[in-house]
């Protein structure tokens, strides 16, 4: 698949590794470099997720983090959780900040079964993968979900957008596009419940898709589109 006029944030690469002693994280950078970093005494997971959930609303939220996330591709990443977690889960609103992987989960067991895959998984270069794992609110895409009749709006304006002969897709300018401006739909793409739900209709409708221009929206991640594409 191609993919034009994206502005990308670049990562430099390196390799974490940790160790514990006396309630510190040293890392050790492949530059060499030491850095020590100490955290104050704090509850326990699992007892933070036992207060979290005695209100009776066992679908709380949980936030997944993966230090130094960025540097595993994400297909990777989630199936290599995924084989060594006990239960099945969905990850929701997967995407990286500064250099970390993160994404959301529903329900304390969930959580707490994924709290133990913590360093249960190694990189390409042995090094273990630590998964840190906190009660959370609702998750941004979740709270600002699109509405029914605004999704199929948006479907029939990306039907508009693509020309089947060449299987390409052209978002260019998307949150200006007359038929959503029109009903008063704003679809920022820069924004995760936006390109979700974009994403969404692409895998749906789309599978062919070979091209897809998404110029002038002022996007400087690619978070998202790993899932299409794996198409």
């Amino acid at each position: 698949m191609v993919m034009r006029d994206v502005q990308e944030d670049p990562q430099g690469r390196h390799t974490p590794y940790t160790t514990y002693r006396n309630k510190r994280r040293v890392r050790c950078h492949s530059e060499g470099r030491i850095r020590v970093t100490v955290w104050r005494d704090r509850k326990p997971l699992r007892r933070e997720m036992r207060e979290n959930t005695q209100d009776g609303t066992p679908g709380s939220w949980f936030k997944i983090t993966i230090p130094y996330g960025i540097n595993y591709d994400k297909m990777w990443l989630m199936n290599s959780i995924q084989n060594q977690c006990s239960v099945p889960f969905t990850p929701v609103d997967f995407h990286y900040v500064k250099n970390r992987a993160r994404f959301f989960v529903q329900g304390a067991s969930t959580a707490s079964a994924l709290k133990d895959v913590s360093y249960k998984i190694c990189d390409e270069e042995n090094e273990k993968v630590a998964i840190f794992v906190n009660p959370s609110t609702v998750p941004y895409s979740v709270l600002n979900k699109l509405e029914p009749k605004e999704m199929e709006q948006l479907k029939l304006t990306l039907n508009k957008r693509y020309n089947v002969s060449q299987q390409a897709l052209d978002l260019q300018n998307l949150r200006f596009d007359p038929d959503l401006v029109g009903h008063d739909i704003d679809i920022i793409l820069n924004r995760r419940n936006c390109m979700a739900a974009t994403l969404q209709i692409i895998k749906k409708d789309f599978p062919e898709l070979l091209s897809l221009n998404l110029s002038s929206n002022k996007l400087y991640h690619l978070d998202g589109l790993s899932d299409i594409i794996q198409m």
